[in-house]
């Protein structure tokens, strides 16, 4: 958790701040601090989502907004170490209960791995049959 929620005032709604500013003046001020904190990349930070009506709206989305993003970087992190150094050459990126971006994201990212992946798959099909004795086994010179 961040320190950011330690700094929440919590005030009741309309009760005003010591320097004029109003309790969603300072809840504005949190929301600000929480994405600027998420947007340098701490996937840590979260919101008190325990506010009323819109400002706990507000708090949930963004920390939904948040875990998200933690968990497509968690997810990145796991298909780099299972493709990249396991060689397990099926596993491809998942993100549960996503659309728009988050989706062209993991595809993309799936498509990557994909076009990376099958020149590899193509090489060893081929080097397995002449080991074997099959040298009848070619190899396309492009790959489409």
């Amino acid at each position: 958790m961040s320190q950011l929620e330690a700094t929440d005032p919590g005030l009741p709604e309309g009760i005003a701040q010591p320097n004029g500013s109003s309790d969603g003046d300072a809840f504005l001020r949190i929301v600000l601090e929480t994405v600027n904190a998420a947007r340098a990349g701490n996937q840590g930070v979260r919101l008190s989502s325990d506010r009323p009506g819109l400002a706990g709206e507000v708090a949930a989305a963004l920390n939904e907004l948040v875990a998200l993003n933690a968990g497509l970087t968690a997810e990145l992190q796991r298909v780099a170490h299972v493709v990249g150094r396991d060689g397990r050459m099926t596993e491809r990126v998942r993100l549960a209960a996503v659309g728009g971006a988050w989706t062209a994201a993991v595809d993309a990212v799936n498509s990557l791995v994909d076009d990376l992946v099958r020149p590899t798959n193509e090489v060893a099909r081929v080097i397995s049959a002449v080991a074997e004795g099959d040298l009848s086994q070619k190899m396309a010179l492009t790959i489409e």
